[in-house]
């Protein structure tokens, strides 16, 4: 009987997947000296006798590593010593020299025994052929399988990528799971790697702020050799659109494709043809003269443009309402045999629903294919027998699936995955793996000190942070309202203990309903107006009743019983056109004023007799009556709304939130005597303008928020209809 270990050796030397261990020729450089005599002879005989010791020694090396590879292929397969072949693999890898293709099967097998044992240096391994081996394609393709296929049982999730804020995914995965985005930090043009969790760039964008340009919806090629993407341009202060195209190698100028503000706007790829030669976009018409459409809003045109010369074929033109307002239709889904196009749209004039629609490749015939409630970003599965899409047909969004036979829906709509929310389809890459991806958000609010000359600490430690939005102190410092969102996505009124902690909670309306996001109010220490027309009593730490009161939630009293608030007209700039005086006890207006420019936020002073408030581009005071009023700051980067504004405990100067060019808010301060306004931090930037002065100054409560975007990965290769 022929030896187990031998058989694994020997079938080494026949195995694709492992390797070839035939002897391999070496190759000699004839080495010739023009100079005749004995010196000439013996420099030359040297320096072929160190050539030929030095091939020989590399091919020693070589041999050796082919040989430390047989044993170690015999310890995984005939005697299951898997942590003795890793230790066997890893020899080889470092005597296999020159030799990348032995030490990149070597690699691979560590992969598989890690995977087998069920440890996680797996990836580590994989991930290590696809980041050093790019050279040796097939065996970086199986790398990438495993790695992409992660183990998971069909129907298994599991997160693949988590990303920060500023980068955005949109459009379809390629086959090597690579995902298209933009990077919102500098407006470049990326791809994000699902299965090495590396982001590559392709195009460079404006800069900081993705300002004065930037690109988006990226799409790979079928050869991967290339990508379209649009691109938009506002150094001229009116934006530009264009299509263009960029090879992926190294060092590669992209071309402009499509360039023709005149006739097309917001023009983007969708799709690319089988051959590579042509590239499915969508864009806006601008509306004619005259014409009764709504400005901004043009009908909407899918097109194929020629890669080799920018020329376009129109296919079908969409109606402006198809749309519902957002000047495009989405990304549209080519089916993998090329016949077919899937896109989502309006179905009717004024509805809020949304419809899947499928057409031939030349826009012709289209069916609705899915109706009813809000259905989205359709994609097609690898063999064109199912079309996935999100739908929140079940009450809550999620993932959905219809069969197709000879491009027609063959049965009804079942569902993939629930309680997705409202995510973004990618579709499926080589290894039968789905993505999808879901925007996140952690809102908090941060308590920092405040120093005696009025700004936050350099160093910017806070003391105290809890999930929430809008926070608001109570009068006598002891708590802190705020909202805090719920997971059906209505709010919370919450009041915490700042010493203990504790917090106590109010989920409904006057009416009975749910709480918005509107920031809580105090009037006094015992009430808080939760949101408009919702007044909550309070007292020891606990809630008691509400009742329905008509006060809108920018209001403000120090007393609990003269309120001021916004009031009047609405304002086209923003705010209301005058403030009024309240008489709490009656809920009933007492006197009002008008103030230049409007308003949109005010604070009252400690001695009760003065308001500072905001207005679009403006930070101004006034008495209590109107009288005085006096703007202290005019500039465009005074934040409303929300126009969050409040007194220094001295009175000496106002606070205020103020967007810079990146769009991120700080709280300035400005003196009341006049002057140049200085930021007192914090470091991390205010998400929504949103901040606080506790009474006696001593802190500062404000409110971030991080978003981040998730790429999940589903296991759906056995798709059953």
């Amino acid at each position: 009987m022929t030896n187990r270990r031998q058989l694994a050796a020997n079938s080494f030397a026949t195995r694709g997947d492992a390797g070839d261990n035939r002897a391999r020729p070496c190759r000699y450089a004839a080495v010739l000296d023009w100079r005749g005599g004995p010196m000439g002879m013996r420099m030359t005989w040297l320096l072929t006798v160190l050539v030929l010791t030095t091939a020989l020694h590399v091919n020693i090396s070589a041999q050796k590593g082919y040989e430390t590879f047989n044993r170690a292929l015999a310890a995984e397969k005939a005697d299951s010593d898997l942590r003795g072949a890793i230790r066997l693999y890893e020899r080889v890898v470092r005597e296999a020299g020159k030799d990348r293709q032995l030490a990149a099967r070597a690699l691979l097998r560590i992969g598989e025994c890690y995977r087998r044992l069920g440890d996680a240096q797996a990836r580590t391994a994989f991930a290590r052929i696809v980041n050093e081996y790019a050279d040796q394609t097939e065996i970086v393709t199986d790398a990438r399988a495993r790695l992409e296929a992660g183990g998971e049982a069909a129907g298994a999730v599991r997160l693949a990528v988590s990303l920060n804020g500023s980068i955005a995914l949109d459009g379809p995965v390629a086959p090597d799971g690579r995902v298209p985005g933009t990077d919102w930090s500098n407006g470049d043009v990326i791809f994000v790697d699902a299965v090495t969790r590396s982001v590559s760039r392709i195009a460079p964008g404006g800069g900081p702020g993705a300002y004065p340009s930037w690109g988006e919806n990226p799409l790979l090629s079928p050869d991967r050799r290339q990508a379209a993407y649009q691109w938009f341009d506002d150094t001229s202060g009116e934006t530009t659109n264009q299509l263009r195209l960029v090879s992926l190698e190294r060092g590669a100028k992209p071309r402009v494709l499509v360039d023709d503000l005149a006739r097309v706007r917001n023009i983007y790829p969708s799709a690319w043809s089988p051959d590579a030669r042509r590239v499915l976009v969508g864009y806006e018409i601008p509306v004619p003269a005259g014409s009764s459409q709504p400005a901004g809003q043009g009908d909407l045109q899918l097109s194929w443009v020629s890669v080799a010369d920018g020329t376009m074929v129109p296919i079908r033109r969409l109606e402006w309402w198809r749309s519902a307002g957002a000047n495009s239709v989405g990304l549209v889904s080519l089916s993998p045999d090329g016949r077919h196009l899937a896109y989502s749209a309006v179905p009717a004039q004024g509805s809020r629903e949304r419809s899947i629609y499928v057409m031939s490749i030349d826009g012709a015939d289209p069916i609705e294919v899915v109706k009813g409630g809000v259905n989205s970003t359709p994609v097609w599965s690898p063999d064109g027998c199912q079309l996935l899409f999100v739908s929140d047909r079940a009450n809550t969004f999620g993932i959905w699936r219809i069969g197709f036979t000879a491009g027609k829906p063959d049965g009804v709509a079942s569902a993939v995955k629930t309680g997705t929310g409202p995510v973004q389809l990618h579709g499926f890459s080589a290894a039968g793996v789905f993505y999808y991806s879901a925007s996140t958000r952690l809102d908090e609010i941060f308590v920092a000190p405040i120093q005696e000359d009025g700004r936050l600490s350099a160093r910017g430690a806070p003391i105290d942070s809890t999930p929430g939005i809008f926070p608001s102190w109570s009068p006598d410092g002891r708590f802190l309202a705020f909202k805090r969102q719920r997971p059906d996505r209505w709010y919370d009124l919450v009041v915490r203990n700042t010493q203990s902690g504790q917090e106590s909670k109010w989920s409904q309306s006057a009416a009975g309903g749910p709480l918005g996001d509107a920031r809580p109010v105090w009037l006094g220490n015992d009430r808080l107006l939760a949101g408009a027309r919702t007044l909550v009593e309070f007292s020891a730490g606990e809630f008691r009743s509400s009742r329905d009161i008509a006060l809108g939630p920018r209001s403000v009293s120090r007393d609990g019983v003269t309120l001021y608030q916004p009031a009047g007209d609405a304002l086209s700039s923003g705010g209301r056109r005058r403030v009024a005086v309240v008489d709490l006890t009656t809920a009933q207006e007492r006197s009002s004023f008008e103030v230049p420019n409007g308003v949109t936020a005010l604070a009252l002073n400690a001695d009760g007799d003065m308001l500072a408030i905001t207005s679009p581009s403006r930070v101004a005071v006034v008495r209590i009556d109107g009288r005085d009023y006096r703007e202290l700051y005019n500039g465009p980067d005074v934040q409303t709304p929300p126009g969050i504004i409040a007194w220094t405990p001295d009175g000496r100067s106002i606070l205020f939130t103020a967007t810079d060019a990146r769009g991120q808010s700080r709280v300035m301060r400005v003196p009341l005597n006049g002057g140049k306004p200085d930021s007192i931090g914090p470091d991390n930037p205010l998400s929504s303008g949103h901040f606080d002065v506790a009474p006696g100054g001593t802190q500062l409560a404000y409110h971030t928020r991080r978003n981040g975007v998730e790429l999940w990965a589903l296991e759906l290769a056995r798709l059953k209809q």
